[in-house]
This record gives C-alpha cells, sequence and structure tokens, in this order.
C-alpha cells in the first residue's frame, strides 16, 4: 500500500497522506525506513520530523524540523538551487526562532520578526506552513515523516489543514503514532 500511494503522490501529482499505528517496538520506524530508501531510489526528497509537543511547550516542533532539515539538506553540493523563501521568513522565524539562525532562510540578514498578531492566529500559522511546504515541494515529489503524532495536539488541525492544501501536489505524508 505504501509503495502504491508513493507511486501516486509521484506520478499523478496528488497528495497522499497515511497513518501507521502500533505499539512501540512494532516495525513502525522500520516501515519508513524501507519507504525512504523507495523514495530516494526514485530520486524524491524525503523529510523527517518528530512530535514532542506536549503540554503546548514548543507547538508545530515538527513542523519547524522538517523545514530546518530541508535547508540542511540544502547545503548538500547535489542539492538544486535556493528556493526563494524572503516573503515568508519574517513570519517563519516568528513562529520558529531557532529558524533566525539559519542564514539559508534568511538570505544572511538579520529578519525582523512578523508581526506577533500575525502568528497568534493558527489560520495564518496553518497556511504559513501550507505555502512553507509548497515553496519546500517546489512542484516536484517530496514525501515528510512525521513520527509520533500521539504527541502531537495543536499540530494534528494545522496536519490537516496542510494536508488538504497540499492536494494538488506531488507530496506523501506518513505519520506514525501509538
Amino acid at each position: 500500500e505504501l509503495q502504491k500511494r508513493l507511486s501516486a503522490a509521484g506520478l499523478q501529482t496528488e497528495c497522499q497522506f497515511v497513518v501507521i499505528g502500533g505499539e512501540t517496538g512494532v516495525g513502525k520506524t522500520r516501515l519508513l525506513e524501507e519507504l525512504e530508501t523507495l523514495a530516494i531510489a526514485r530520486k524524491i526528497r524525503v523529510l523527517h520530523s518528530r512530535f514532542v509537543e506536549q503540554d503546548q511547550a514548543f507547538p508545530y516542533q515538527g513542523f519547524c524540523e522538517a523545514i530546518q532539515e530541508y535547508f540542511r539538506l540544502k547545503l548538500t553540493p547535489s542539492s538544486p538551487g535556493p528556493v526563494d523563501f524572503s516573503d515568508l521568513a519574517s513570519d517563519l522565524v516568528s513562529l520558529f526562532p531557532v529558524l533566525g539562525e539559519m542564514s539559508e532562510i534568511t538570505g544572511g540578514h538579520k529578519v525582523v520578526c512578523g508581526e506577533v498578531k500575525k502568528v497568534q492566529d493558527r489560520t495564518y500559522i496553518f497556511d504559513l506552513l501550507a505555502r512553507s511546504f509548497v515553496r519546500i515541494g517546489a512542484a516536484k515529489p517530496l514525501v515528510m515523516f512525521f513520527e509520533d503524532l500521539h504527541n502531537a495536539d495543536i499540530s494534528l488541525e494545522a496536519l490537516q489543514y496542510v494536508v488538504r492544501r497540499l492536494g494538488p501536489t506531488p507530496t506523501m505524508i506518513v505519520g506514525t503514532y501509538r
């Protein structure tokens, strides 16, 4: 089923969303490793993240990890050219201050944080995340792993929004939970 969904995401340019559930030790991560091997063989970019936002300590943290990984991967010589995030940078840094330390997103300049009111509006945040992943995908196949969804709280609503917004893109989102 995962292979079929990977093909559908890559060939039909239609977002696929798959959730894998099971107790600790049943092989969820191993299944993701196999899927990643298939994706890499097809030259599809894979991003990873894990949710650990209990008690609202760091909401949307799993999304931040995926964005950080994208920018870290951009540093490799085999990466395609840079994607312009200048219009999203200030709001992303307001939401995820750690991104302000990454010159790849800030263009080497100090980024002035976006309006605080904007990053407190959940719909705006959800749309900002969706626009970021559309930009990261750049109309090419993309696989994103979101592990430990059982730890997510507000991020589950954001994930629902992101999946809907990525509908017409060649993206596969795979979540795991206990």
